[in-house]
């Protein structure tokens, strides 16, 4: 069987709209680029909520590796574009790190626009994105977020000013978020995403995805 030349991250809990893949790829093909991702549909297992699109643009954007970073901090005004399910070309080679268990899809796409890929977020929701209380995402412990800070300390901005420090504050972030973790553990309780103790350092609480 020979393999497709686009790559689609699909979580198994979560849906898609049936032309989501088509209008992608006709978009990627048209606008030149190597990665390219839609909006978000954000649903509710136990209707605690109404759905709702998660970016709300209208219009479409180039994303730099800076920006992209730069959005997937908590503390940032806007949304964290690392929570977007991207579809990108087979031919960047990307190869997920194993050893991530959160951060895992942000990480992937941030080395690949270190590596020169061009990406393009458009709007319209075609991924529908389920949201529950079992989400790895909202709930850290301290092996995930151990990996994930030493898979950002391989991370070099090089000659990127911008980058750099997108990626240095990244990194703070996450060392923050990991003593933030530690510290809610010694006081018996479970430490999540957004938890106020962690807004008190400059480096703020961390947004993995």
């Amino acid at each position: 069987m020979r393999a497709g030349e686009w790559i689609a991250v699909v979580d198994n809990d979560d849906l898609i709209h049936p032309d989501r893949l088509a209008q992608l790829l006709k978009s990627a093909v048209r606008d030149g680029a190597d990665i390219v991702a839609d909006d978000l549909l954000v649903f509710y297992d136990d209707g605690a909520a109404r759905a709702h699109a998660y970016l709300n643009w209208d219009a479409p954007r180039w994303i730099s590796a800076a920006a992209y970073e730069r959005s997937n901090r908590t503390l940032n005004a806007g949304p964290s574009l690392g929570y977007l399910k991207p579809v990108f070309k087979r031919s960047l080679g990307a190869i997920y790190d194993e050893s991530l268990r959160i951060g895992e899809d942000s990480h992937l796409i941030v080395r690949l626009l270190l590596k020169g890929a061009r990406m393009r977020v458009y709007p319209g929701p075609g991924y529908f994105y389920r949201k529950h209380a079992a989400s790895i995402s909202h709930r850290l412990s301290a092996p995930p977020l151990d990996a994930l800070i030493a898979a950002y300390d391989q991370l070099d901005g090089g000659k990127d000013a911008a980058l750099g420090l997108a990626l240095a504050e990244q990194r703070a972030a996450l060392k923050d978020a990991r003593i933030c973790r530690s510290r809610r553990r010694a006081q018996g309780q479970e430490y999540r995403r957004g938890d106020g103790c962690c807004v008190e350092t400059p480096g703020g609480d961390a947004a993995v995805a």
